[in-house]
């Protein structure tokens, strides 16, 4: 493999951070859920979705059915956001930074509810930043983050702690984070599409470009240190089931739930 490098040539972030709040009585025990029943609420249309970017960034594009409700207006609007135990929300927004912010200011209004973020605030700035505040939270990711807490069976976990290893002898004790690990799964994905294209088709030419999208699409099942990938001429995100992690903020550290 490569040695690590800060840019990525293949866009395979994810694009939205969400935060996911489920209204719960202050005195009920704290509830286990799986990414799969996060899933399951989103898919089946049980979640409100509730869109906090800004109209700006709405432009770039919304989740079908979402609410738009951008951050500065939350105080004004916070009425708007159900506090029934029944009604799951989640809160669509593009940073950690956002994502602790709004979730700050539902607690100080009283909202007593679970927390769900995914992957945009899976970095250890959620916790710089938010401190005492995210104690709690729940956070999807895919598996770098938290490569050796991944049980044997993970199919990443190998390659998880490979990038693991040496993004963290480049960068120091702690630096991984999630966009790291898309940067150095792209390589993986690119040192397997593109002998293929260049059997095809000469670099830097409209044909190349077509043979790689192809190569990309045909490649198969693909074990990445940040999750699996299987795209396909359907399916362009290409993340299988795999990939999820669902962490929790323990003691100011993220632990595998």
């Amino acid at each position: 493999m490569t040695p690590l490098i800060r840019r990525s040539f293949l866009r395979l972030a994810v694009a939205l951070g969400v935060t996911m709040a489920l209204p719960v009585s202050a005195s009920l025990p704290a509830e286990r859920v799986g990414l799969e029943a996060a899933r399951a609420d989103a898919e089946a249309g049980r979640a409100l979705l509730v869109d906090i970017r800004e109209p700006h960034e709405h432009a770039t594009g919304v989740a079908r059915g979402a609410k738009l409700l951008p951050m500065r207006e939350i105080g004004a609007r916070l009425a708007e956001i159900p506090k029934d135990a029944a009604q799951p929300v989640l809160l669509i927004c593009n940073t950690q930074n956002r994502s602790r912010a709004v979730w700050q200011a539902l607690r100080e209004r009283g909202y007593k509810g679970k927390v769900y973020q995914t992957h945009a605030a899976a970095t250890r700035d959620l916790i710089r930043v938010g401190g005492k505040a995210v104690e709690g939270t729940f956070v999807v990711s895919g598996p770098a983050v938290l490569a050796e807490q991944l049980p044997d069976a993970h199919p990443s976990k190998q390659e998880a702690i490979k990038f693991v290893q040496q993004y963290e002898k480049a960068y120091g004790p702690g630096s991984r984070n999630q966009f790291a690990g898309h940067a150095y799964d792209s390589m993986i994905v690119m040192e397997k599409a593109v002998p293929i294209a260049l059997k095809k088709a000469k670099p830097g030419t409209p044909e190349f470009r077509a043979a790689l999208r192809d190569a990309f699409e045909h490649i198969g099942r693909t074990v990445l240190a940040h999750g699996v990938l299987n795209w396909t001429a359907q399916d362009h995100w290409g993340y299988t089931n795999d990939t999820g992690v669902m962490m929790k903020v323990v003691d100011g550290q993220f632990k595998v739930e």
